[in-house]
C-alpha cells in the first residue's frame, strides 16, 4: 500500500492495472498456448510480471542491497586502495549489486553494467538505479 502512494512508482502502478483490464480469458488462452510454443524454441527465458516485480523489490531488494552493501563495505575496509573502473551486476534483477557499489564507492566507477534476462526486471533496475 506505501508503495501505491509513493508518486515515484505511480507509474509502474498505472501499467500493471491497463494491462489486466483487457486481456479476456480468451486473449489469455492464446498467449498462454503462444509462450508455452516459445519456450520450447529458447534456450532460457526468465519473466517476471509487473506485479510479481514489484512484490520481488518490496520484499526481496532491501534485504539484498543490505548484503550487497556489507560484502562491499567489508572489501572496501579490507582493501582500501581497490577502487573499481567498472562493476557487472549479472543476474541483477533490480540491481541492488549496483545501488550498493554506488554507496560504498561514490562517482568511484565509470562504467556500471548489469545484466539481467527479465525485460519487467531490467525495466525495474533502470528506473531504481537511473540516479546513480
Amino acid at each position: 500500500a506505501k508503495m501505491r502512494k509513493n508518486p515515484a512508482f505511480k507509474d509502474l502502478f498505472e501499467n500493471a492495472s491497463t494491462m489486466s483490464s483487457y486481456l479476456d480469458d480468451a486473449t489469455m488462452r492464446r498467449l498462454a498456448v503462444a509462450l508455452a510454443e516459445d519456450r520450447r524454441h529458447k534456450l532460457y527465458q526468465m519473466f517476471w510480471s509487473p506485479e510479481a516485480a514489484l512484490t520481488y523489490v518490496a520484499h526481496r531488494y532491501p534485504a539484498c542491497w543490505a548484503t550487497n552493501l556489507r560484502v562491499l563495505y567489508e572489501l572496501q575496509r579490507r582493501a582500501p586502495d581497490f577502487k573499481p573502473k567498472s562493476v557487472l551486476d549479472y543476474g541483477a534483477g533490480p540491481a541492488p549489486g549496483l545501488a550498493a557499489a554506488a554507496e560504498v564507492w561514490p562517482n568511484g566507477f565509470k562504467q556500471a553494467v548489469a545484466i539481467e534476462p527479465s525485460e519487467t526486471m531490467t525495466q525495474m533496475g533502470k528506473y531504481l538505479t537511473s540516479d546513480l
